[in-house]
C-alpha cells in the first residue's frame, strides 16, 4: 500500500501491541512518517504515531493504529476506500490456536464495522483467507453494498494472482496461468471440505 502511494494507512489488530510493532517496523525503514512513540489525544480510538528524530527519512505515507472496532471512524479522516482483512478463517484459527491464540469463535466474531464503509466513492474489500467458509460472513456483507460501489474480493481470487507473480519473480519466465489455476482448482476439489461452488466464486 505504501508503494502504491496510499497516504493514510490505519492498522487494527486484536493484540494492540502487535499493530504498534508493525507500524514501527515500517517507520524504522523510513517508509512512513510515523512511529509508535507519541499518542494522539484527539481521537479516542486512534493512536497517531509520529517520529521526529530523523525527518530526512519521512515519506508521504502515514500510519495510524486503531485500538477499537467499536467506535466510529476517526473524525478528521476520510472513510477508507481500501480494506484488507488478514484474519484467518475459523477453521484455520482452530487448527493453529495453540500457536496463535485465536479461537474459532473469536475469528468469526471480528467484523469490520459497516459504518466504516461509508465512503461516497465506494471501495475495495480484500480478504486474504481462502479457506472455508467461503464466502465469509464479512464478504457476504460487503456484497450487499454493491449499490454503494463496494467490491468484495475473496482470497481465492488473490491466491492465483500471488502464485503468478511469485513464479515470474523466481523464474523470470511468464507464468503458465491456465495450468496453475487448473492445479489450484484440482487441489481444492480433492479436498472434500471444499465445495466446487467456492471455486466458482473466483
Amino acid at each position: 500500500m505504501i508503494k502504491s502511494g496510499v497516504r493514510q494507512i490505519f492498522i487494527y489488530n486484536r493484540t494492540y501491541s502487535h499493530a504498534v510493532k508493525l507500524a514501527d517496523h515500517f517507520s524504522d525503514q523510513g517508509l512512513t512518517s510515523f512511529s509508535p512513540f507519541s499518542r494522539s489525544s484527539s481521537h479516542e480510538n486512534l493512536d497517531e504515531l509520529s517520529r521526529t528524530e530523523n525527518p530526512s527519512r519521512t515519506s508521504s505515507s502515514r500510519i495510524m493504529v486503531l485500538n477499537s472496532l467499536n467506535s466510529s471512524w476517526p473524525t478528521g479522516y476520510r472513510p477508507p476506500t481500501i480494506i484488507i482483512n488478514c484474519i484467518p478463517s475459523p477453521d484455520v484459527a482452530t487448527e493453529t490456536s495453540p500457536a496463535s491464540g485465536i479461537s474459532q469463535d473469536e475469528s468469526s466474531r471480528v467484523m469490520v464495522p459497516m459504518s466504516w464503509m461509508s465512503s461516497p466513492t465506494g471501495g475495495v474489500y480484500l480478504e486474504m483467507s481462502y479457506k472455508p467458509p467461503l464466502p465469509s460472513e464479512q464478504l457476504r456483507r460487503v456484497h450487499t453494498l454493491a449499490d454503494r460501489r463496494w467490491l468484495g474480493i475473496s482470497g481465492l481470487e488473490v491466491l492465483p494472482e500471488q502464485a503468478y507473480a511469485q513464479f515470474e519473480l523466481w523464474t523470470g519466465r511468464k507464468a503458465p496461468r491456465a495450468k496453475m489455476k487448473d492445479a489450484m482448482i484440482k487441489s481444492f476439489l480433492e479436498d472434500e471440505q471444499h465445495s466446487p461452488m467456492f471455486i466458482g466464486s473466483t
